[in-house]
């Protein structure tokens, strides 16, 4: 679902948005998307498995950081079957909640065999960590969570064959990297990691958001 909201610039105060699911969501990527001064803040990205704090406001990244997650003052308070609601503690940072301000939000459910939305930990090893998603991935995003590094996007259009090694950095600003310290296998029910790099691999925990290549649960028959 694709949601456009209007932020009311009030401390502590919730905006509340439907998102037409009909069950809860597992990812949302939102973004002010209006004029200065808050046009330029962060990507705000609220996944499932980052969990919440000592105060059970839940956590979030920034897409375009290499951040941890955290609650801080730009907070997701409910995510459930209807609804999401944010809220700011400081509107003048912008990314949730400025009075007036244009917002769009990308909400994402997971559907068997069309898209998968986890965490996996990784084992710093060669022979790297296998994940399974029941189908063969097309798009992958990728970020450690207990440690600052890069999101990887990888995916099967760039990269044709395994080892699956050509990436972007949404983080950043660099151009397509190839790197066999980065690269994963998309495999028939899953993806494998094929190296120890902490982005993707390390000793640590990571999200991620998949997407199949050939979504046979919801194609027509010919």
């Amino acid at each position: 679902s694709i949601v456009g909201y209007v932020g009311n610039g009030v401390n502590n105060s919730n905006v509340t948005m439907g998102h037409g699911l009909g069950v809860a969501p597992d990812a949302v990527i939102l973004k002010n998307r209006d004029t200065s001064p808050y046009g330029s803040k962060e990507w705000v990205v609220w996944h499932q498995d980052v969990g919440t704090d000592s105060t059970y406001v839940y956590k979030n990244l920034q897409l375009n950081a290499t951040t941890v997650p955290n609650a801080s003052s730009d907070q997701f308070r409910t995510v459930d079957a209807n609804t999401i609601q944010v809220r700011s503690t400081d509107s003048s940072n912008g990314k949730v909640n400025a009075n007036n301000n244009k917002y769009i939000a990308y909400v994402f459910s997971e559907v068997s065999s069309y898209s998968k939305f986890g965490k996996y930990t990784g084992n710093n090893a060669n022979n790297g960590t296998f994940v399974f998603t029941g189908f063969s991935v097309a798009f992958l995003l990728v970020k450690r969570i207990d440690s600052s590094r890069d999101w990887l996007i990888y995916d099967n259009k760039r990269s044709t064959f395994n080892a699956v090694d050509d990436f972007l950095e949404p983080n950043n600003n660099n151009a397509e990297q190839t790197a066999s310290a980065n690269s994963v296998d998309f495999v028939s029910n899953g993806f494998k990691f094929r190296n120890t790099s902490g982005d993707m691999n390390g000793s640590g925990t990571y999200i991620y958001l998949a997407f199949a290549k050939a979504p046979f649960k919801n194609a027509r028959a010919r």
